[in-house]
Order: C-alpha cells, then structure tokens, then sequence
C-alpha cells in the first residue's frame, strides 16, 4: 500500500512542477507541508518550520530564486501565505488552496495512522 501512496505523490508533483506556473507550484508545497506537519503536530494556526532558504525553495520547485522571490511577494501581496526566516504561515488556506488547484486526496491522508 505504501508503494502506491508514495507513487502517486511522485505523479502528483510531476504534474504540478510540469504543468503549473510558478506561484500554483509554490501554493501547492505550501498546502502539502501544512498538511504534512499538521498530521504530526508541527504546524498549528501560527504556522509551522520551513528551515529552506529562498535558493533551496526555488531549486525545489524548479526555478530561479528571483521568480520564487516574485511568487512569493504575489502569494503574500494576495493575502495567502507569509514566508520569512524558515517560518510560513497560511493566511487563507481555500484560496492558497484554490490557486494551487490543490487536492489533498493523492496523499491518502485517511490511512495515516499517527
């Protein structure tokens, strides 16, 4: 069952690095982590740990540091996300979650027993 989680985590960030620009690409690592550290109790409504530089952020996600700064700024200036020294919070987590175009479902959230 494991193998078939994890593969369609894989198909699903091969379709969200080949297929959505560069802030949908951003709102959906945002969205996957603050579910991700919720489940382990790492994120809370403050926020949770995001120990990346900009430059670690952008070669994650496949792209330059100064378009991650420009999607960043975006996702801040619409009120979505904050993101400084390793810390990010989610300001509105529909609409981060709208622009992502996010769908929780491919991580099989429900068979995670903590």
């Amino acid at each position: 069952m494991q193998g078939a989680i994890d593969h369609a985590i894989q198909a699903a960030w091969i379709q969200a690095l080949g297929s959505k620009r560069g802030t949908a690409k951003i709102a959906h690592l945002f969205c996957e982590m603050q579910l991700r550290l919720g489940i382990v109790g790492l994120a809370t409504q403050m926020g949770f740990p995001m120990p990346m530089s900009q430059q670690e952020l952008a070669d994650y996600a496949g792209m330059t540091h100064v378009h991650l700064n420009r999607c960043l700024k975006e996702l801040r200036q619409a009120g979505l996300l904050a993101f400084s020294s390793g810390w990010a919070k989610v300001l509105n987590w529909e609409g981060l979650k709208d622009l992502a175009r996010f769908d929780e479902a491919y991580l099989n959230l429900r068979l995670i027993e903590v």
